[in-house]
């Protein structure tokens, strides 16, 4: 089977830190997208959060809330979506609980073909604030946490996913 594979690495001429997950998985792909989908569910499989919840629509503009474990929250606006393929979030970094030091952050979740098999990807695309010292020290900071934090995420989906194959 192949191997999960993370990688994050900074955009020079972006100034952006980019990070992707590749992780095989041993279910079908619909199984893949209906874990992919299950919102509330993510926050048992992501460290940084403790709740995410549907506010409104589904799909594209669908907007969601996610709240971290000490109760700080933010929004989350649905911006690509492509049914039973791919979708992607920007994260309201204004948010006024906003815990982590970026100026903008989009992710997409999708669902890739591997030589043995289906997996997903994450790709997140993060762009630091604050002056070019602290987006130094984010990025010597986030690189080793983030690359940890992914790995552990697609551990986590990937279980749940094999886990909804086996029932």
């Amino acid at each position: 089977m192949s191997t999960t594979q993370a990688t994050v690495t900074v955009a020079r001429h972006h100034d952006q830190l980019v990070a992707i997950l590749t992780q095989p998985v041993n279910a079908s792909k619909p199984t893949i997208w209906q874990v992919m989908t299950d919102h509330p569910g993510y926050a048992d499989v992501a460290d940084n959060l403790s709740k995410v919840e549907v506010l409104s629509g589904e799909g594209l503009g669908m907007q969601r809330r996610c709240a971290g474990p000490k109760g700080e929250s933010w929004g989350e606006t649905c911006d690509h979506f492509v049914e039973g393929q791919s979708f992607g979030f920007r994260v309201h970094t204004d948010a006024p609980d906003y815990p982590y030091p970026f100026a903008a952050i989009h992710g997409e979740w999708r669902i890739v073909d591997l030589d043995d098999g289906a997996g997903f990807e994450i790709e997140i695309h993060i762009t630091p604030k604050g002056s070019w010292f602290s987006k130094l020290m984010i990025r010597l900071v986030a690189v080793p946490k983030f690359k940890s934090v992914l790995l552990t995420l697609g551990q986590g989906w990937a279980a749940r996913m094999e886990q909804d194959t086996a029932s």
